[in-house]
């Protein structure tokens, strides 16, 4: 064999290796980018994934906070209305003091107060409106009536070691005002509720 037949056999035996050497490369090749988009796509879905629940979590958190402002100014409009009915009811009281129902009324809290608080040294202290009243109401108080009461209307009854009973319209109202509270919350209701 000669040389040149040789070189052409070598040559012959290079391409074929070059050859399965490219084919082999080709599909490492392929096999690497269809790895590498795999991979791709996974870090993809990942990061959607991601950023879907970071969405979420935005979106519950703007929720929430929308819903403790709603919350909010719901106890706030609720307060404001419980305090103008209790403005109101406030201003009814005053009128029933003007009224002729008065005086059963300021017959009644007197006896109340007396039935707990009783005795010949003890005050009656009422408005200055309602002193000729409670000495019709108790004649026999004379000097023990005091008008120095700054309130709505009714009296307390003072005995000198301290003892008192308030049996006043305001203080009536203030030991009223959780209950009235109650019925507040029952009759001013949810929104949206149908109630």
């Amino acid at each position: 064999m000669g040389l040149e037949s040789i070189l052409r056999a070598i040559a012959a035996e290079a391409a074929d290796s070059v050859a399965a050497l490219e084919a082999s490369t080709k599909k490492r090749v392929a096999e690497v980018i269809s790895a590498a988009r795999t991979r791709a796509e996974n870090e993809r879905h990942h990061f959607a994934m991601a950023r879907d629940d970071e969405a979420d979590r935005a979106f519950a958190k703007t929720v929430n906070r929308a819903r403790l402002e709603s919350d909010r100014e719901l106890a706030l409009a609720r307060e404001e209305l419980f305090q103008k009915a209790l403005e109101r009811l406030r201003e009814e009281l005053i009128a029933v003091t003007e009224s002729p129902r008065y005086r059963d009324i300021m017959s009644v809290l007197y006896l109340e107060a007396n039935a707990i608080l009783a005795g010949d040294d003890v005050a009656v202290l009422v408005r200055s409106e309602d002193h000729s009243l409670i000495q019709q109401l108790v004649p026999a108080s004379g000097g023990r009536v005091k008008a120095s009461l700054a309130c709505i209307g009714g009296l307390d009854i003072e005995a000198p070691d301290g003892r008192a009973v308030r049996n006043t319209i305001d203080s009536r109202l203030t030991a009223a005002t959780r209950q009235l509270r109650h019925l507040a919350a029952r009759v001013i209701h949810e929104p949206g509720t149908g109630a």
